[in-house]
């Protein structure tokens, strides 16, 4: 039965970005690495929104980005 070695959580903060000229939305994001794997969902969550308060651009989507790596 394969064992977990380790448990990596990454939080990915999206936004939209309006060019002025075309009027195109891009897309731009912001990635926290290496989450303490005891923090609550609550607790990412209000991480991401206080990062987000500080940008100009439009939120688009929180992601918490969950890894799990095996023992070989």
């Amino acid at each position: 039965m394969a064992k977990i070695a380790s448990n990596k959580i990454n939080l990915k903060v999206v936004f939209n970005d309006k060019d002025q000229l075309t009027g195109k939305i891009k897309t731009r994001s912001i990635l926290v690495k290496d989450i303490n794997a005891q923090a609550n969902d609550d607790d990412i969550y209000s991480m991401a929104d206080t990062l987000a308060k500080m940008q100009k651009y439009e939120l688009k989507e929180i992601l918490k980005l969950e890894h799990s790596v095996l023992e070989v």
